[in-house]
């Protein structure tokens, strides 16, 4: 597998945009993950929409949104995307952080239409591969519209950030992710373990908890991660 990125989420407002921005320059294969819970926005981990919006008209390239908590359920249970339409644009991707084992209340239908909302403004969608996930995740690419939009994030732990101790190597054709554990100590074991699989497909490594301390974002160990991970990042595309 080629990885040609690396996505780091976790950012509050006590994080500085100027550093963001810095690293990116120094670091142009990373991408930012910006998480959002209605119960939590301005919490750590969590900023507020002000930040937000004034990272959003920073110098920080290509970001993805992360909703968890409240977001998801209204999307994929009631089909409501009124917030989601609102604040999404503004990103080149969304996650949502959704156990659909856990939850019945979801419609295939309310899937689609957020599909077919995100191909008209240009967002991709990531969905978690986790064994709750799984059977459903498997067959989307195959069962909705809008399939080619869709991206995969391999998350064995289910945000906890246990380790990664196995990889399953991507069985469909779109953009796919690994998470699980990554820090800036293990990173170079988790990389070689990817390159050396077979498969010819691009992924990319996704991380929250691994970059803080004292559970706050942690911008040294942001650059040591990045130093790290840099010899295996290979033809970095803002567009993947």
């Amino acid at each position: 597998m080629i990885i040609d990125k690396v996505m780091i989420a976790g950012m509050d407002d006590k994080t500085s945009i100027t550093e963001l921005e810095k690293i990116k320059e120094e670091f142009p294969f990373v991408e930012w993950g910006v998480l959002f819970s209605k119960n939590k926005v301005g919490t750590a981990r969590y900023p507020s929409l002000e930040y937000i919006d004034r990272l959003t008209k920073s110098k920080c390239g290509f970001m993805s949104a992360h909703f968890c908590g409240e977001y998801p359920r209204e999307i994929l249970e009631q089909g409501d995307l009124s917030e989601i339409c609102a604040l999404s644009p503004q990103f080149g991707a969304i996650q949502l952080n959704y156990n659909f084992e856990r939850s019945k209340k979801w419609k295939r239908r309310h899937i689609s239409k957020l599909l077919n909302n995100s191909f008209d403004i240009g967002v991709d969608v990531i969905f978690q591969m986790n064994k709750s996930n799984a059977p459903l995740v498997k067959e989307l690419p195959t069962k909705l519209p809008m399939r080619s939009i869709i991206r995969v994030l391999h998350d064995a732990s289910g945000g906890r950030g246990t380790e990664i101790e196995s990889l399953e190597a991507p069985t469909w054709e779109n953009y796919t992710g690994f998470a699980g554990g990554i820090n800036p100590v293990n990173i170079v074991k988790t990389s070689r373990t990817i390159i050396d699989n077979p498969s010819d497909k691009r992924v990319w490594l996704d991380l929250e908890s691994g970059v803080r301390t004292d559970d706050e974002f942690d911008l040294d160990k942001v650059r040591d991660l990045l130093a790290n991970v840099e010899p295996f990042i290979t033809e970095y595309n803002e567009s993947n």
